[in-house]
C-alpha cells in the first residue's frame, strides 16, 4: 500500500511547514513569555533542528520503515505493538486537540452562535474526503499553503504597520529567564515535537537522500514565520492585550474590523488546521493497517473521523480549559512520545548499525 504512494521533497517541505504552523498560530504556546516571546522562539528554533534532525536520523537508520515497523523491529513483536498502540492513541488525541482548537477559534472569532459540535462536524467533512483520496492528494492540496500563508502574513502585517510600537518590546527579560525557558519548552513540544508523526510519512518520499535538507528547510521557514508573527503581535498589541486575549490572530483583526484580510486569516487557519489533522489521521490509519495487517486503510476513514470529532467535543470543558491544558499539562504529557521513546529508538538503531558493520568487516 505504501510502496504505491510517493511524494516529492518539495511536497514534504510544504507539508511539514504547514503541519508545524498548524494550530500553533491559534494557540500561542509562547504567550507565557510576554514581551520576551520572540526570545523563546529563537531558542526553540535552534533546538528544534536537533529534535527534527533526530527524527530524520531515525528514518535514515531504518530506511523505508514507518514508526510502527521501527518499533516492532526495535522492541520485538509484543512490546513493539504495545508501543504502536500508544502512538495510535497519541495521533488520535492530537487530531482531536487540533480539531477542537480550530473549532473554538472559529466560534469565538467568527460564529459565536454556532454550537461547537456543529463546527467540528462541518470541519471534519473535507478531512474525510481528503483521507479517502490519500496522501498524494493531501500533498498537492498543501501547495495552497505555500500561496495563502505568505499572502496572509504580508497583508495582515501591512494593514497594521501604522500601529507598530517598538517600545512594546522593552524592557527585555523584565520577568527573568524562567518564563522564557518555560515557553521555549512549550513551543518545542508543540508543535516541533509533534513532528514525530512524520516517521509515518518519510517512507513515502521519493528521494530520501534529501530528507535532512527538506526537513531543515521547513524548520527554517516555520522559525522565520513564528518570529515575524510574534514580533508583529507584540509591537502592535502590547503585552497586556496579548495576555488577556485568547487568539492573537483574532486580536490583530480587531484593530481593523471588517478589513479585507479577515477572510484570509480565517481561511489560512482552516487550511493549516486541516493539513495538520490530515497528517495525524493519515498516520493513525496507516499505523492501524500495519498493526493488524490490513491491505487498505480507507474503510476505516469515516469511523476514525467520527471518533476524532467525538473526542474533540468532550476533551475540554471550554476555551480557558483548552489553553490551560495546552500550556501547563500537554508539554509534560508529550515527553515520552517526543523525546524518551525516540531517543531509545535512536540509541538501539545505532547499536544495531554498528553490530551489522562489525559483522560485515569480519
Amino acid at each position: 500500500m505504501l510502496n504505491k504512494i510517493q511524494i516529492s521533497n518539495k511536497q514534504l517541505i510544504i507539508l511539514m511547514t504547514g503541519f508545524l504552523l498548524g494550530d500553533a498560530l491559534i494557540i500561542n504556546p509562547v504567550s507565557g513569555a510576554g514581551r520576551d516571546a520572540w526570545i523563546s522562539i529563537i531558542l526553540t528554533w535552534l533546538v528544534s533542528y536537533i529534535l527534527i534532525g533526530m527524527y530524520v536520523y531515525i528514518a535514515k537508520l531504518n530506511p523505508n520503515k514507518t514508526l510502527v515497523e521501527i518499533l516492532i523491529d526495535i522492541f520485538g513483536d509484543f512490546f513493539g505493538r504495545a508501543l504502536s498502540l500508544i502512538y495510535i492513541w497519541y495521533f488520535l488525541h492530537l487530531s482531536s486537540l487540533v480539531l477542537r482548537s480550530y473549532s473554538e477559534y472559529m466560534i469565538i472569532a467568527n460564529y459565536p452562535e454556532t454550537p461547537l459540535i456543529y463546527m467540528a462536524i462541518l470541519s471534519s467533512i473535507p478531512l474525510a474526503i481528503g483521507l479517502k483520496y490519500g496522501m498524494e492528494a493531501i500533498g498537492r492540496t498543501g501547495i495552497i499553503v505555500s500561496l495563502i500563508i505568505p499572502i496572509t502574513l504580508i497583508i495582515s502585517t501591512m494593514s497594521v504597520i501604522d500601529h507598530i510600537d517598538i517600545t512594546n518590546l522593552q524592557p527585555i527579560l523584565k520577568y527573568g529567564i524562567k518564563p522564557v525557558l518555560k515557553s521555549s519548552f512549550n513551543l518545542l513540544t508543540f508543535p516541533f515535537g509533534e513532528g514525530i508523526v512524520f516517521l509515518m510519512v518519510f517512507p513515502l518520499i521519493n528521494k530520501k537522500e534529501n530528507l535532512f535538507k527538506s526537513s531543515f528547510i521547513s524548520v527554517s521557514i516555520v522559525g522565520v514565520i513564528f518570529l515575524l508573527i510574534s514580533l508583529r503581535n507584540i509591537t502592535v498589541l502590547g503585552e497586556n492585550i496579548l495576555e488577556r486575549g485568547y487568539f492573537s490572530s483574532h486580536l490583530i483583526e480587531t484593530i481593523h474590523p471588517g478589513a479585507i484580510f479577515d477572510p484570509f486569516i480565517s481561511v489560512s487557519q482552516l487550511i493549516l488546521a486541516a493539513l495538520q489533522i490530515w497528517i495525524f489521521l493519515y498516520a493513525l490509519l496507516i499505523a492501524i493497517s500495519q498493526m493488524f495487517n490490513f491491505n487498505d486503510y480507507k474503510p476505516f476513514v469515516f469511523p476514525i473521523v467520527i471518533i476524532s470529532v467525538s473526542l474533540s467535543h468532550w476533551i475540554y470543558d471550554n476555551a480557558p480549559d483548552m489553553f490551560r491544558v495546552a500550556k501547563e499539562i500537554y508539554p509534560f504529557y508529550a515527553i515520552p512520545f517526543q523525546f524518551i521513546i525516540p531517543i531509545i529508538i535512536l540509541v538501539i538503531s545505532l547499536i544495531k548499525q554498528r553490530r551489522s558493520k562489525g559483522k560485515v568487516s569480519e
